[in-house]
C-alpha cells in the first residue's frame, strides 16, 4: 500500500502513478515531466537517472516506453474535470541519424491543443549529428472546455534550468508557476512529482496539489518542500475565473 501524507492542502503519495492515478478524484490540472528514457540512448552513461533511481534505470526498449507513457497519460486523462488539461513536459530525443519525438506519446484520441515552449538559455550536445537544443516542451492536451483564466500568458518561457541538487531531472519552479497560473481549477496535481517542484508552485498559487513519487528519498525532499511552501501560503493572487468572459465583452 502507498504511503500518503497530508500537508496543508497536498496530499501526496510514495508508490506508483499507476497504481494511484485510477483512485483519485477530480483533477483539474497536470503539470508532469516523466522520465524521458536518456538511459538507452547515446551516451547512456550521461543519464542522470540511471543512478538517481533506485528502481529505474531510464532505459526501456522504446516500444515499452511508449506504451508506459502512453498508459500514463491515459489514466491523467480518465481523472481529468471535463474543462481540466494536462501540460507534459517532454522534448525531442535525439537518436543516431533520427529524432524521436514526443508526440508519439500521446494515445490516440487525446487532442494536443498547443505546444508550449520552455527556453532554457543553454544547451549541450555531444554528437556532431545534431544541433545543440536549448528547449523543452510542454505539450497541453487538453479537455473540450478547457479555457485560459488570463490574455496575457505567453507560450514560450525563456529561464535557466535549476542545479538539480534535490533532484537529477529538476527543473523551476518559475516553469510550472507560469502557465498554471493562466489555468482555472482548485486541484492540480503531478504523478511524477520527483522534488516537488509542482507542488511547491501550487501551493504558491493557492491551489491544492495531489503528488506521487515513486522514489522514498524524493518524496521525503518533496514532503520537506511543500512543507515548507504551505508555512509560506499563498504568494500569488488567483485569477478570478471569470475575467476572460469579461475582457471579450
Amino acid at each position: 500500500m502507498a504511503e500518503k501524507v497530508i500537508i496543508g492542502n497536498a496530499t501526496l503519495y510514495c508508490g506508483d502513478c499507476m497504481d494511484i492515478l485510477p483512485t483519485l478524484d477530480r483533477v483539474d490540472c497536470f503539470f508532469t515531466s516523466p522520465p524521458y528514457n536518456l538511459g538507452g540512448s547515446s551516451g547512456s552513461e550521461w543519464s542522470r537517472l540511471k543512478s538517481g533511481y533506485s528502481g529505474y534505470s531510464d532505459d526501456l526498449p522504446h516500444d515499452e516506453y511508449v506504451e508506459w507513457q502512453q498508459k500514463c497519460i491515459s489514466a491523467m486523462w480518465g481523472v481529468l474535470s471535463d474543462s481540466g488539461a494536462i501540460f507534459y513536459q517532454h522534448k525531442p530525443i535525439a537518436k543516431g541519424n533520427e529524432t524521436r519525438m514526443p508526440f508519439d506519446l500521446v494515445p490516440s484520441g487525446i487532442p494536443i491543443r498547443q505546444v508550449l515552449t520552455w527556453d532554457r538559455g543553454s544547451g549541450f550536445q555531444r554528437t556532431a549529428w545534431h544541433f545543440v537544443p536549448r528547449y523543452e516542451w510542454v505539450i497541453l492536451l487538453a479537455k473540450v472546455d478547457f479555457r485560459l483564466s488570463r490574455l496575457d500568458c505567453f507560450d514560450l518561457i525563456q529561464i535557466p534550468p535549476t542545479t538539480g541538487k534535490d533532484h537529477p531531472a529538476s527543473f523551476p519552479t518559475e516553469l510550472p508557476r507560469h502557465f498554471l497560473s493562466a489555468a482555472v481549477g482548485k486541484v492540480f496535481a503531478d504523478p511524477f512529482m520527483g522534488s516537488g517542484t509542482t507542488g511547491v508552485a501550487a501551493i504558491q498559487l493557492g491551489r491544492s496539489f495531489i503528488g506521487i513519487e515513486r522514489e522514498e528519498r524524493y518524496f521525503q525532499i518533496a514532503c520537506e518542500r511543500i512543507s515548507n511552501a504551505v508555512a509560506q501560503g499563498q504568494l500569488f493572487e488567483p485569477v478570478r475565473e471569470k475575467q476572460i468572459q469579461e475582457s471579450l465583452l
